[in-house]
C-alpha cells in the first residue's frame, strides 16, 4: 500500500512539474513574441541658413507587439559654417540634442510599412565667432526639441531595416542670443524641415 502511495505522489510530482514547465515556455514565447528591441544609427539633412547640414545620431529601445516603440536617442550637428553678414568674423556653430524617441509603425506584417514618430529631447547649441589674429567669442544655448515626423520602413531581413523619415524639428527656449557686431542668430534658427535614414538592427521577425 505504501508503495502504491510513493509511486501515486510521484507521478502527481512529475504532472506538476510538466505543467508548470509548459505553462514556463509559453510564457516565454508569449513574452518573446511580444517584446523585441532595436537599435541603430540616425543620418539626418536639414537646413540651416538655406544650406544643407548633416547630423549624425544613434537611438534604440523597446518594441511591442512590433508596432510601438520606445526608446531614447541622441542627435549632433558638427560644429558647421554659417554665413554671416559681415565680412570680418566667422561664425561656427555645433547643435546636439537627445532624449525620448516614440512611435508606431502599420502594416507590419508586410516587408514595407510605415508609421509615425516623435523625438522629444533637450539640447545645447554652441556658437563661436573667430577671426584671424583675434580671440574667439564662444557661448552656448541650452533648448528643448521636438520632432515629429512620418516614416516609411523596408525590413530587408528579420533583423535589420531601414526607415526614412521626413517631417519638421521645432526648438523651444532659446533666445535671440547675439547681436555683436551687427550680426543676429534668430531664435528659430535651427528649426528646419528635415529627412532621416536609420539603419535599424533588432528582431523583427
Amino acid at each position: 500500500m505504501a508503495k502504491n502511495k510513493t509511486v501515486f505522489i510521484i507521478f502527481l510530482f512529475t504532472l506538476l512539474v510538466s505543467g508548470v514547465s509548459a505553462q514556463s515556455v509559453a510564457i516565454e514565447d508569449t513574452i518573446s513574441n511580444k517584446f523585441s528591441y532595436m537599435a541603430g544609427a540616425l543620418v539626418e539633412v536639414s537646413s540651416l541658413n538655406s544650406s544643407a547640414v548633416t547630423s549624425f545620431g544613434l537611438g534604440g529601445g523597446l518594441v511591442v507587439d512590433n508596432s510601438f516603440y520606445l526608446g531614447v536617442y541622441g542627435m549632433g550637428l558638427p560644429k558647421t559654417n554659417v554665413l554671416c553678414d559681415n565680412n570680418i568674423y566667422e561664425k561656427r556653430a555645433s547643435f546636439k540634442h537627445g532624449g525620448l524617441w516614440i512611435g508606431y509603425l502599420f502594416n507590419v506584417d508586410k516587408p514595407l510599412h510605415y508609421g509615425l514618430d516623435l523625438k522629444l529631447g533637450a539640447g545645447k547649441i554652441n556658437y563661436e565667432y573667430s577671426a584671424e589674429n583675434l580671440p574667439s567669442i564662444v557661448f552656448d544655448d541650452n533648448v528643448f526639441v521636438m520632432m515629429p515626423a512620418v516614416s516609411v520602413g523596408l525590413d530587408v531581413t528579420t533583423f535589420f531595416r531601414l526607415n526614412f523619415n521626413i517631417g519638421y524639428r521645432f526648438l523651444s527656449g532659446s533666445e535671440e542670443v547675439s547681436k555683436v557686431f551687427g550680426d543676429t542668430i534668430e531664435k528659430d534658427f535651427f528649426s528646419s524641415p528635415f529627412g532621416t535614414i536609420s539603419l535599424v538592427f533588432g528582431n523583427f521577425k
